[in-house]
């Protein structure tokens, strides 16, 4: 087998992480590759050569170094973390038992065998001994929930003081896999998707003789395990596991209701308990008992516990039930199993876990299914008298629904065994599991090395994500559209979860600069930018530094743009172009003796000035006062304006706009200049206006 190295050669970053691409060389045909991230997902590898066809691929999982002692305050956190998993485990089997004994119900009388009816005396008495054991299983919960409430608070103290693991061990994954067909030297790539990775954009724009240089910078964080250096960057505004089902549009139609459409599944075959037809006729022998051994940390995760918790219920033979002693027999019987439970609560948490598969197994070993015993003493359905008969076989207890994972990843699917419920099916595994797979076999014995890594790294993945943006940055959850931006040159991403500057383009195009006021509203001026960029490249959201002439102005905010049309960019306030006064005249007559209408006369005077080097084009905008839809007798018009004023139906941000008016004037370096216009309402003399500017 020949050992092949490789590098990262390209990076593509999304929404939601990064996919990387690694190349390599193979001159054999059965290939191994090391030095893979540990937390890449394993449903997104895939492996491509330029010639031949990849075969065998198998992953594998390597302690590659560091794991030195744990600080004792570390030991200590990571005790309490599993002290809290155990009480989780312990609650949930406690649950278990109490809804085994509150399903206890009398059987109906139509499900009830030909023969004599139930004694009631022993059903009774044995809901009597069920209620009581209830009780007492209750205060067992409570009592455990005030040690996981201690437990707790001491973990959250630990923390608080600063529990980081200093020197975690490092595992690396690898891939061996078999070129076949291939002649001479194979070159071959890599590709996966990690996670921990992030960037948000940020601009500058550089004025100057009448051109602009916009250059789009990005913001580049990731934690993934392994440094990016000397790559090939591409920065992404999407995410890559978005949601890509078409909707089915449902028809309307009058007349008889339509069926419901078929689900797209297509149900297990009918023989499925065939394919193991030979295992099940093969002569076994009895297993042996192995002693337990280590790991004591290797567990269903904490979202899992229920099903694992059932599933491993069920792969435990119901025991057998007594046979006489009616009520009172299957009483003592369910304190038996009462007691060995309360044995198993009562002991400390990491030896309860330091079975195989964790406290599931623990429980397992010593609980029955929680109907299961009480079954025949109640005579739920099953047959046969309180004190005698035979033992009818106890139907199999229904299997709860599936829980299907958010996302069917195919990589973390695992065969159920032969001798396993639901056997010849697919089930969900954690990574946990599914990296403890890749490990066994390798001369790791300790889960609890493992375990240390992957805290490592998904602690460092949960400050990146939880880390704030830079100052003023936008998320690039809020982009309408999605573009994949080319950086230029290679670059360096080290693995540290620091945000690190990348330039990715420049575009260089005519700039015109005009300057937009609105004095009815405000007397600042404000300085527009349009840029008509030859590329047409979408830009996202993000903080925009303005540089006029080599000189730092102001740090304005760039809007998402899809890149249609023109750019255009707000620069902030001008200080050196200005309103100097707005002055309005208001004069109202009375026309008419019999039907009186009222004119009232609007004059208004709109005063500038610029202290700027060059002359510099400024647009003003109004509106005139529009009289709501139902007022047929009020009228508004323009009567003359100086300069000439424009008419317009839409806003600045495209919005339709009633009654707009629009100035567009040369305002010359230190030399007053002035807008005059005049506009009358109409209305009758017995009206009065009502809203709009009061003051004019």
């Amino acid at each position: 087998m020949e050992t092949v190295s490789t590098a990262v050669r390209r990076v593509t970053v999304y929404r939601n992480g990064a996919l990387v691409v690694r190349a390599g060389t193979a001159t054999g045909s059965r290939v191994s590759v090391g030095g893979l991230p540990l937390l890449f997902s394993s449903d997104s590898l895939r492996v491509r050569a330029e010639q031949g066809t990849v075969l065998d691929l198998e992953e594998t999982c390597v302690l590659e170094g560091g794991g030195a002692a744990e600080s004792p305050l570390t030991s200590e956190i990571l005790h309490c973390s599993l002290t809290d998993e155990s009480i989780l485990q312990q609650d949930a089997s406690l649950q278990t038992l109490i809804r085994g004994l509150e399903s206890l119900r009398p059987a109906e009388a139509k499900d009830l065998p030909s023969g004599p009816l139930p004694d009631a005396a022993s059903w009774v008495s044995l809901h009597r001994s069920a209620t009581e054991r209830i009780r007492e299983l209750e205060k067992m919960r409570n009592a455990l929930g005030v040690r996981r409430a201690e437990n707790l608070a001491r973990l959250k103290m630990l923390q608080a003081r600063g529990g980081k693991d200093g020197t975690p061990p490092r595992f690396y994954r690898g891939l061996t896999f078999t070129l076949a067909g291939v002649t001479g030297p194979c070159h071959f790539e890599l590709e996966y998707f990690v996670e921990a990775a992030r960037w948000v954009p940020t601009y500058s724009v550089h004025l100057g003789n009448g051109e602009a240089e916009l250059t789009l910078r990005a913001l580049v964080a990731q934690a993934s395990g392994e440094d990016w250096h000397d790559v090939t960057l591409h920065l992404a505004t999407t995410d890559l596991t978005r949601e890509t089902t078409l909707p089915e549009v449902s028809s309307w139609r009058m007349g008889r209701a339509q069926a419901a459409p078929r689900p797209a599944f297509r149900a297990l075959p009918a023989d499925l308990p065939m394919l193991f037809s030979g295992y099940d006729a093969a002569a076994r022998k009895a297993p042996e008992v192995a002693p337990s051994s280590p790991p004591a940390r290797v567990m269903a995760p904490r979202k899992d516990k229920d099903r694992a918790r059932t599933e491993e219920l069920r792969r435990v033979p119901a025991p057998e039930a007594p046979e006489e002693g009616g009520a009172a027999a299957a009483d003592e019987y369910e304190m038996s199993l009462s007691e060995q439970i309360t044995k198993e609560v009562d002991q400390p948490p990491v030896e309860v876990m330091a079975s195989r598969t964790g406290m599931a197994r623990a429980l397992a070993d010593t609980l029955p299914p929680p109907a299961a015993p009480l079954a025949k003493p109640a005579r739920m359905a099953v047959g046969g008298a309180p004190g005698g008969g035979g033992r009818p076989a106890a139907p199999p207890a229904p299997r709860p629904p599936v829980e299907l994972p958010p996302r069917l990843r195919y990589a973390y699917l695992r065969l159920v065994g032969p001798e396993e419920p639901g056997r010849g099916t697919l089930r969900p595994v954690d990574v946990f599991t599914q990296l403890w797979s890749l490990v066994e076999g390798h001369a790791l014995a300790d889960a609890a090395v493992l375990r240390r890594a992957l805290d490592a790294l998904r602690a460092a993945a949960e400050r990146l994500h939880a880390t704030p943006l830079p100052s003023g940055t936008t998320p690039l959850t809020g982009c309408h559209f999605h573009h994949v931006y080319a950086a230029s040159g290679r670059h360096h991403v080290p693995s540290d979860g620091v945000f690190h500057g990348v330039t990715v383009l420049k575009d260089r195009a005519p700039a015109e600069v005009d300057y937009r006021a609105v004095p009815r509203a405000s007397q600042e001026v404000y300085r527009f930018c349009q840029i008509r960029t030859p590329t047409g490249t979408p830009y996202a959201a993000g903080p925009l530094q303005v540089y006029v002439d080599g000189q730092y102005r102001v740090t304005a905010q760039l809007q998402a743009t899809g890149g249609a049309g023109p750019l255009e960019l707000n620069l902030g306030v001008d200080p050196d172009v200005r309103i100097t006064g707005r002055t309005v005249h208001v004069h109202q007559e009375e026309k008419g003796v019999v039907s009186q209408v009222s004119r009232v006369d609007h004059k208004v005077r709109v005063q500038l000035l610029s202290t700027q080097e060059k002359p510099v084009r400024v647009v003003l905008l109004d509106r005139l006062p529009q009289p709501a839809d139902n007022e047929k007798d009020i009228q508004v018009s323009l009567i003359s304006s100086t300069p000439e004023a424009a008419r317009v139906d839409r806003s600045v941000d495209d919005r339709p706009l009633r009654g707009g008016l629009r100035w567009s004037l040369t305002l010359e370096p230190n030399k007053p200049a002035a807008v005059d216009y005049h506009y009358q309402v109409t209305l009758p003399a017995k009206a009065e206006l009502d809203g709009g500017n009061r003051r004019e």
